[in-house]
C-alpha cells in the first residue's frame, strides 16, 4: 500500500482496490444513538416484568417441588410399611423407621398433625413446619402470605385410601 496526499491535502492510499480516502469515524450520529435507545428500550420494557416476577416463580416451583417430595416421602413410607409384616398398612396404627427416626403411621402412611409424622419423614430446610389437628402443613417462611404458599398434608381419610396433599401457590 502506498500512502500519499490527495488534492486536498488528505492521505489517499493505493492498495490491490484502486485509491480510496482514509476517513476516521468520531463517535455514532445521531440517528444510531437513537436506534440504539429504542432497542434497549424496548428490551428493558419486555424483560423488566419477567424479572420482577422473577421471586414469586422461584417460590412457586419451590413449593411445587415440595409437593412432589411430600407425595414420594409418603409412598415410601408406605412401600417400607408393605414389607414388613407387622406393619398395618391397611388399616390401623403402627410405627417405623426412617433414617433411624420413628415415623407415626395411620393405616399404612405416615400420620399428619404429628412431628413424628410426615416431617419425621423429610428433612427440609426454608419452610415453617406446622401441625394442625390432623394436617401437617409445611409454609414457606419468605413468602408474602406464608399460608398461602403452603403443602398441606393429611394422611388416608378410609381404609385403603391415599393421603391428601394440597397445594396453595397463589400467595407466593
Amino acid at each position: 500500500m502506498f500512502l500519499r496526499r490527495g488534492r486536498l491535502g488528505l492521505p489517499v492510499r493505493f492498495g490491490r482496490f484502486g485509491c480510496f480516502a482514509a476517513q476516521t469515524q468520531r463517535g455514532m450520529s445521531l440517528i444510531e444513538t437513537l436506534c440504539s435507545l429504542t432497542i434497549m428500550g424496548t428490551l428493558a420494557a419486555t424483560a423488566l416484568p419477567q424479572l420482577v416476577q422473577l421471586g414469586t416463580q422461584a417460590r412457586v416451583s419451590v413449593v411445587q417441588g415440595l409437593s412432589g417430595a411430600v407425595q414420594s416421602a409418603s409412598i415410601l413410607v408406605h412401600a417400607q410399611c408393605a414389607v414388613q409384616p407387622s406393619c398395618p398398612h391397611r388399616s390401623g396404627q403402627g410405627v417405623v423407621e426412617v433414617s433411624t427416626q420413628p415415623v407415626r403411621l395411620h393405616r399404612g402412611y405416615p400420620v399428619g398433625g404429628h412431628q413424628e409424622g410426615i416431617a419425621a419423614a423429610m428433612q427440609l430446610s426454608g419452610f415453617t413446619v406446622q401441625h394442625l389437628g390432623d394436617d401437617t402443613v409445611f409454609m414457606r417462611s419468605d413468602a408474602p402470605e406464608a399460608s398461602a404458599c403452603a403443602v398441606r398434608y393429611s394422611a388416608p381419610e378410609v381404609d385403603g385410601g391415599i393421603p391428601s396433599i394440597v397445594t396453595r401457590t397463589d400467595g407466593c
